[in-house]
């Protein structure tokens, strides 16, 4: 691992946002290998020992992506020096350490909404993959429903759209693969901020391509047997 800002690894760490960690650097609450740490010191976690008011520096666990339903009243920030409930709220204490809101709804609105502990290039990576994968479950959706209006069964209209899309989706994901696979692999300057991007990216875009070709069409399959025998048309 490439030594980072001891700020930066505190705040991935969940213990507190980057600012606070400044603050408890001037302070002399951290500690590397036993000396006091200044603010723009860095320092390798896996090579150097580091403490924090005497304790260790947790390790971080696996990333988390958590779905919620926001509801109204609710903003979307992790404190609010007003007193007003928050996202974070909706959680139990012990579960929302490191924890931020992906996007934003306004208070009076509610909808789905992602929480995640992953930094905000992370962020972006999962933003983008969200969006990819939609376009490509409303592209089959789109060719399955012009399917149908030529007078194709639901299964057979499924089938086919899902055989007309195969090759351009395919052809998507890898030319996106190949154009991210070398932050993935970055290394230098900037390293860590290349791999959270790629990582995030390379990875998401596999899932949601074999998401998108294997459960988009069986799904539809479903949801319109479902549609016909829950709004059968008056005769």
């Amino acid at each position: 691992m490439t030594r980072q800002r001891l700020q930066k690894l505190i705040a991935a760490a969940g213990l507190c946002s980057r600012r606070r960690a400044e603050e408890w650097l001037q302070a002399g609450r951290v500690t590397v290998d036993g000396q006091v740490a200044r603010v723009g010191d860095q320092a390798d976690p896996q090579q150097q020992t580091i403490h924090v008011d005497g304790q260790p520096l947790p390790s971080r666990g696996v990333a988390r992506v958590l779905l919620i339903n926001k509801p109204v009243g609710v903003i979307c920030s992790c404190d609010d020096p007003q007193g007003r409930r928050t996202v974070l709220d909706l959680l139990p204490p012990q579960h929302r350490a490191g924890l931020h809101p992906v996007g934003r709804l306004d208070a009076d609105s509610h909808g789905a909404l992602l929480l995640t502990d992953l930094n905000i290039y992370a962020q972006v990576g999962l933003v983008t993959v969200i969006g990819l994968a939609a376009k490509n479950g409303i592209l089959i959706v789109e060719v399955a429903e012009q399917k149908l209006e030529q007078g194709l069964s639901i299964t057979e209209a499924a089938v086919q759209s899902a055989e007309s899309r195969l090759r351009p989706i395919l052809m998507t994901a890898i030319a996106a693969l190949a154009g991210f696979l070398p932050l993935v692999l970055a290394n230098g300057a900037g390293a860590h901020s290349q791999q959270s991007l790629g990582t995030v990216i390379f990875g998401g875009l596999v899932v949601a391509t074999v998401l998108s070709l294997g459960v988009v069409p069986p799904v539809y399959v479903l949801v319109k047997n479902l549609e016909l025998h829950l709004f059968k048309p008056i005769s």
